[in-house]
């Protein structure tokens, strides 16, 4: 548990922290597989020190990595609809003109846009409902 009193518990097999509350909901998680830094191989064992560093037993990596305090994430419940594409017929185009249709060239809109904006955190959250950040929460 950090000084916040944010449960910190390490995810083995996922490679990676995870996060709750003292009330056992979940909060985030971070790190990925991996031997870079903030990368995991197999991560056993998690503390704290009177600062609020976390180390990491990083077990398949041979190595304890240290992290400045935890800030926990904040998760706010999307709220949008599926996204569509630019003109509405389904079908991604070419829009930067390099013969392909690759991420480069999508552009998401949301039907309720104005709830985005008016319920936009302070750092990073959840829009997808699985409960991290990823790819797919950018928009």
């Amino acid at each position: 548990m950090d000084l916040a009193g944010t449960v910190l518990v390490t995810d083995t097999w996922n490679h990676r922290v995870q996060t709750f509350d003292a009330n056992g909901g979940f909060i985030g998680a971070w790190g990925s597989a991996g031997a870079g830094d903030g990368q995991f191989w197999a991560p056993q064992g998690i503390a704290t020190d009177r600062e609020g560093y976390v180390y990491v037993g990083d077990t398949g990596n041979d190595r304890v990595q240290k992290f400045a305090p935890v800030t926990p994430v904040r998760i706010v419940p999307g709220a949008t609809l599926a996204p569509t594409d630019t003109d509405g017929d389904g079908i991604f185009d070419d829009v930067n003109g390099n013969g392909r249709r690759d991420f480069a060239d999508v552009v998401l809109y949301f039907n309720q846009m104005t709830w985005i904006a008016a319920n936009e955190p302070d750092g990073l959250f959840d829009c997808n409902g699985y409960g991290r950040i990823d790819f797919a929460d950018v928009v």
